[in-house]
């Protein structure tokens, strides 16, 4: 502090002895005055740089009294802070004789590290020798806080995964992050000053963007979804909020848009609530089928029991023909409903599907009318496991509905060829697994679908076709029957361009060339003594298979359900060579009455009658060997079939 008195003893005493020393010694009193009243922390050094003098704002910026900084070297107030390098720095330009300015950190008295822009000048005698140091200090550590702050939100939104829009109140972009443009497919320098409409898509009416703007703009935040257009003309959905940012005033001067493409999302949410539709309305669908093929069973056996009664001149016969077609139309129509549930039963076997598509685009030539042009073009032979009736019956709908797609004419290709499709493709949409598939397209020139409705083509019960001209169970059969095959399918559609369908089977090796088995000349009708046991819950279905068996010959007893029938069998009630079993009765189906006969030891052959598939039905291995008639049935294929089981179990005549 003496050093420091002393300092200004002398500057006043050279003041005094300039001419005019009053006006120069007020002058000099006037600038220390300032000096001391500054804002920035201001420092006098020798050539040096140990410290000489220091205002207020010095000793308030560093923490030190004017006592403990006087004489020091400012060498201190840097290594302290870990930055000596800056020191040697300054040293060397001011010995140069020339001014240094930087950005340098200092450590407080108390430990904590301040930043400080400093400006050093040094100062010349008259000989030009450098005889002091003014130094200026700005202390910026707020600032460079700041700063720093600013540079990690800047880099943090950048690096969001989250497409970012800043934009003034009136929507004018201002900035966006490498996220935005990567989903938009613009860059930074397309969309600053334009507004958000350039991503416009048309998906969303004028009554959308009003609410979304009078949200906003009444300070609220607004959140919701959106379908934009990318630059290459692409649409994705956004999930999007945006936010206002307010000023000090209070007033909306920015907003603040943050948007996730969920487009792969959604897409898979619709997957998932199509597969869960169709699980639901697929077991409805089951469930009326099983209700249904027992109906049939018993309007077709009655049929051809009475028809065999009917003498063939009699004008009864053409009455009884007509419950037959109608109780045939009635089980064609339990077979759609069975493959929209995934229930049909399906006869595996390894195809060649081009030979499918040849034979069968003859009856599909008949189904066409004349002003519409079939092209089948069949490249190479391509295998896959399948059921060739499953897929004629999917290609018999997609022929229809091209078809009526096609009013006033036009041409229906169907393709099929090989084609290695790799995960991701858009064909496998998520659900097929990657490697070589056969595809068969069924393209047509016919009107097209709209975005809508190709999204809904394949729910149950949607159809475009008027009232009364369609089930809406057409392509969600083929959906379900596909999903039964391993297979994946999917569609092309533009309005008024057309639609393409695509179906993928995984591809198998061709299949051995197959042996003729002699032919059987035995009557399966043939009268024979065994004692069958019928088991069915319902009674017309068991009544009329009693009936038919009776009437060849058969000893036949009728039980209404598996526990009866387990009890009596057990008991030796009932000794029979056979058990013809419904596969669902109420209390015990006829699997697990199966499955208690052979735990019991009893080796008695089973037969079990069901509308699904026998891979539902015989899927346990416990069932192994045991024979399976499909629902609905007629008289001579449930005679073929016992006969078969009876052979096969080694039975004898009685």
């Amino acid at each position: 502090m003496a050093r420091g008195k002393e300092q200004l003893e002398m500057q006043s005493a050279r003041a005094r002895e300039f001419p005019g020393s009053a006006g120069e010694a007020l002058s000099a009193r006037t600038h220390i005055a300032a000096l001391e009243a500054a804002a920035n922390a201001i420092f006098i050094a020798d050539a040096e740089l140990r410290i000489q003098w220091v205002n207020r704002a010095f000793t308030t910026t560093t923490g030190y009294t004017l006592e403990e900084i006087v004489g020091r070297s400012a060498r201190f107030l840097r290594e302290g802070a870990g930055d000596a390098t800056s020191f040697e720095e300054t040293a060397r330009a001011i010995a140069a004789g020339q001014p240094w300015q930087g950005d340098v950190a200092n450590r407080r008295k108390d430990g904590t590290i301040v930043r400080l822009l400093v400006s050093e000048t040094p100062v010349r005698d008259p000989r030009g020798a450098i005889t002091h140091v003014i130094g200026v200090a700005q202390d910026v550590t707020e600032r460079r806080r700041a700063e720093t702050d600013l540079r990690i939100r800047v880099a943090a939104l950048e690096a969001a995964a989250n497409a970012i829009t800043i934009t003034d109140r009136d929507g004018h972009i201002e900035w966006v992050n490498d996220a935005f443009t990567k989903l938009s497919g613009y860059t930074r320098e397309e969309v600053v000053g334009q507004t958000p409409r350039l991503l416009k898509s048309g998906q969303q009416d004028e009554g959308f963007y009003r609410e979304l703007w009078g949200t906003v703009l009444a300070g609220n935040v607004w959140r919701g979804e959106m379908t934009n257009r990318r630059k290459d003309g692409s649409l994705y959905i956004q999930e999007a909020t945006i936010t206002p940012v307010r000023d000090e005033s209070g007033a909306i001067v920015r907003l603040v848009g943050v948007g996730q493409d969920v487009t792969e999302r959604r897409d898979l949410e619709a997957q998932l609530r199509q597969a869960q539709k169709m699980e639901a309305v697929g077991q409805l669908a089951g469930g009326i089928a099983h209700d249904f093929n027992n109906l049939l069973t018993t309007v077709l056996a009655s049929a051809e029991m009475l028809s065999d009664q009917i003498p063939r001149a009699s004008s009864l016969r053409e009455d009884v023909d007509a419950i037959a077609k109608a109780g045939k139309r009635g089980a064609e129509l339990t077979r759609n409903l069975l493959a929209f549930s995934r229930r049909q039963r399906l006869e595996m076997q390894v195809v060649d599907l081009t030979a499918v598509i040849a034979e069968f685009a003859q009856i599909i030539r008949r189904v066409l009318r004349e002003d519409i042009v079939l092209r089948v073009d069949l490249y190479e032979p391509v295998w896959v496991r399948a059921d060739p009736m499953a897929v004629e019956q999917m290609l018999m709908n997609l022929a229809t509905n091209a078809r009526d797609a096609m009013p006033s004419g036009g041409t229906l290709a169907i393709e099929a060829g090989h084609e290695r499709l790799e995960e991701g493709s858009p064909l496998l949409n998520g659900s097929g697994k990657p490697g070589d598939h056969a595809i068969i397209t069924v393209r047509d020139t016919g009107a097209g679908m709209t975005d809508e409705v190709r999204r809904r083509v394949f729910e149950p019960f949607f159809t475009t076709k008027p009232v009364g001209s369609g089930t809406g169970l057409g392509m969600a059969m083929v959906y379900g029957l596909m999903k039964q095959l391993s297979g994946v399918v999917s569609v092309e559609s533009e309005l008024g361009r057309g639609t393409s369908i695509r179906l993928a089977f995984p591809l198998v090796a061709p299949a051995p060339r197959a042996v003729e088995p002699a032919a059987d000349t035995r009557q399966a009708t043939s009268a024979l003594l065994e004692t069958i046991l019928v088991v069915d819950d319902d009674p017309t279905v068991r009544r009329v298979a009693e009936r038919a068996l009776t009437r060849h010959g058969y000893r036949v007893q009728g039980m209404e359900d598996g526990i009866t029938a387990l009890e009596a069998v057990l008991r030796g009630d009932a000794t029979v060579d056979l058990i013809v079993t419904d596969a669902v009765m109420p209390g015990l189906g006829g699997s697990d009455l199966c499955k208690r006969l052979r735990a019991a030891g009893v080796t008695t052959p089973v037969l079990i009658t069901s509308g699904n598939s026998a891979r539902e039905v015989l899927g346990d291995a416990s069932l192994k060997g045991v024979a399976f008639l499909g629902k609905p049935w007629t008289i001579p294929e449930l005679l073929a079939k016992v006969r078969e089981t009876l052979r096969g179990a080694g039975a004898k005549p009685g």
